[in-house]
């Protein structure tokens, strides 16, 4: 747990550091400069492997983040809400219900994100990769390129809400293998 916290990095030897965890792996909250790199995240219960709750300059990256999905449980790899400015999600595996997903409690305000970037990741997803439905808006830019989706259930990316004056949503140069209806 990591709560109110200011450049904290963590750090594997790549796939041979993993965590396993019988619910969520971490869980970071109103803090900066957060970075979680080169390590294996399992997350066996049914809350998302990573929890994001407003974050500024989070970096994810050469991660495998893996839940382990039923028809029960509708967890993600890595769940954001709040606030999260300057993200950086790239360079992962990511193998769960969904890959990346806003917060979708029903009690939670919603997401706003500000120059976040999501690139280069592969995804292997029961229902999406990226899901940003609900109440989530976009401030600056949100840029979703070179994402390999080897499979998904139910939608590849899904970007619905708000755009701030202002800002751009740019989704490019990403690959899908959609299977579902």
């Amino acid at each position: 747990k990591i709560v109110g916290a200011h450049s904290v990095r963590i750090t594997g030897q790549g796939a041979a550091t993993k965590i396993w965890a019988p619910e969520m792996a971490f869980m970071i909250e109103q803090s900066a400069g957060i970075s979680i790199d080169r390590l294996a995240v399992f997350a066996i219960g049914k809350l998302s492997a990573i929890h994001v709750r407003t974050a500024f300059g989070l970096t994810l990256r050469d991660l495998i983040v893996a839940t382990f999905p039923n028809q029960d449980l509708q967890n993600a790899a890595i769940e954001l809400g709040g606030f999260v400015l300057g993200a950086n999600i790239h360079n992962n595996l990511l193998i769960s219900t969904d890959g990346i997903r806003a917060l979708s409690e029903v009690r939670e305000a919603g997401l706003v994100t500000a120059a976040i970037a999501i690139d280069s990741n592969i995804f292997a997803c029961r229902d999406a990769a990226i899901k940003f439905e609900g109440n989530v808006a976009h401030a600056l830019e949100t840029r979703i390129c070179g994402n390999e989706v080897i499979s998904a259930g139910r939608v590849g990316i899904s970007l619905t809400g708000l755009t701030i004056p202002g800002a751009s949503v740019r989704v490019t140069e990403n690959n899908l293998n959609i299977s579902g209806p």
